[in-house]
């Protein structure tokens, strides 16, 4: 059996596909034979569902066994019969139920910590796709990461779908992991707000990355009001104050939806001065997509396609010049890394650095940064 994977979403998607991908080739649960397709979709927003069906035709017409999962809640997907489709509800049973063995295509591997999410934002597909929160066992994953650390890794990132459900796992992973390796390094995948201002100290840990994605989604209170978030932008300001305070260089970053139906010219604008205020080193931008099943799914857009465009182009250059800020401020410091490969090192404040000489990808160092040349960062190991 020859499988091939075709991933579309989150890191949560990354690592179930790297999982599913092991337990296809050592258990063939399926009993499939040939050429195998394992399309793990997304249908978060209207792009990821149609990247999906495109990618679903192809392996049609090229005649592959086709096994589709993922957050898909398409029926014409489902019901199609020559489809092998495994649900979230099986899925997780394969993957989340054990201790995980893989080998990750990343020179930082990704590991689950939980599945699922039950908070019901406005906007959010998510929850009645994935379901009730699924924290996995603590021993299970310590057992995956003493596997990978077997096979030469040293720093990984948890993740799941809303990670922030598995705080206390967490602080328990990293607590075992700065008793049994203490050169291991954890980043954190996007976190909520209203759960890591009362978390703040995670980062003081050792082993914990200074970077912090967090799920903003608007910086217009009102907004966040609408789309049934649980933080302020007060909050996000106070956040950033603390995480500053523990590293001056911490790496602040996150995603961020434009065109919430409920967002008018008043809130852009409040959004866009936060962004020029708040010193963040990097924003991901989506433009919303209404999901039908969703709360905000009943609500008539103030803005037109075109004008949230504008919008999405006009705070892309306001990030950008925010970026380029933030590699400058770290020319002349010296940082603990992580080398990928290919002459390049990503700091713990999440800035690839140009290193003059190839060595061991997943090998950790530190990495002096020397200046910046195109827009890219050069340095020397220490």
């Amino acid at each position: 059996m020859n499988i091939e994977i075709k991933t579309i979403g989150c890191r949560q998607n990354q690592y179930e596909s790297a999982v599913l991908r092991n337990i296809f080739i050592s258990e063939n649960p399926f009993n499939l034979h040939g050429d195998v397709i394992i399309i793990n979709g997304c249908s978060v927003t209207s792009k990821a569902t149609r990247d999906t069906r495109k990618i679903i035709r192809k392996a049609k017409s090229e005649g592959k066994n086709i096994v589709v999962t993922g957050c898909l809640a398409d029926k014409t997907i489902i019901e199609d019969k020559d489809i092998l489709f495994i649900n979230n509800a099986t899925k997780h049973k394969l993957i989340y139920g054990q201790s995980n063995y893989y080998q990750p295509a990343l020179s930082r591997p990704l590991i689950s910590v939980e599945t699922g999410c039950d908070e019901f934002c406005s906007y959010c597909i998510v929850p009645y796709l994935r379901g009730k929160p699924i924290i996995r066992d603590k021993n299970d994953i310590e057992k995956e990461i003493e596997f990978l650390i077997s096979k030469g890794f040293f720093e990984f990132v948890l993740t799941g779908t809303n990670i922030a459900i598995a705080i206390k796992t967490i602080l328990r992973i990293l607590d075992w992991a700065e008793k049994k390796h203490n050169d291991l390094v954890f980043r954190l995948s996007s976190l909520d707000p209203a759960v890591i201002k009362d978390n703040i100290e995670i980062f003081t840990r050792g082993n914990v990355a200074h970077t912090a994605h967090l799920s903003l989604q608007s910086l217009s209170d009102d907004t966040l009001k609408e789309m049934k978030r649980r933080h302020t932008v007060k909050d996000i300001y106070q956040i950033i104050e603390e995480l500053l305070r523990i590293d001056p260089l911490f790496a602040i970053g996150g995603d961020l939806i434009l065109g919430f139906p409920t967002e008018g010219k008043r809130e852009f604008e409040e959004t866009k001065k936060n962004i020029i205020n708040l010193p963040v080193s990097y924003l991901h931008i989506f433009e919303y997509s209404p999901r039908e099943g969703t709360l905000a799914g009943l609500y008539k857009n103030k803005f037109s396609n075109r004008t949230i465009k504008e919008h999405t182009r006009e705070l892309h250059k306001i990030i950008d010049g925010k970026k380029r800020e933030f590699k400058k401020k770290n020319i002349g410091n010296t940082l603990r890394s992580t080398l990928l490969g290919n002459n390049i090192a990503l700091t713990t404040n999440y800035l690839n650095v140009k290193i003059p000489s190839t060595h061991t990808s997943g090998n950790i160092v530190n990495i002096k940064i020397e200046g910046i040349k195109e827009e890219e960062l050069y340095g020397k190991i220490t």
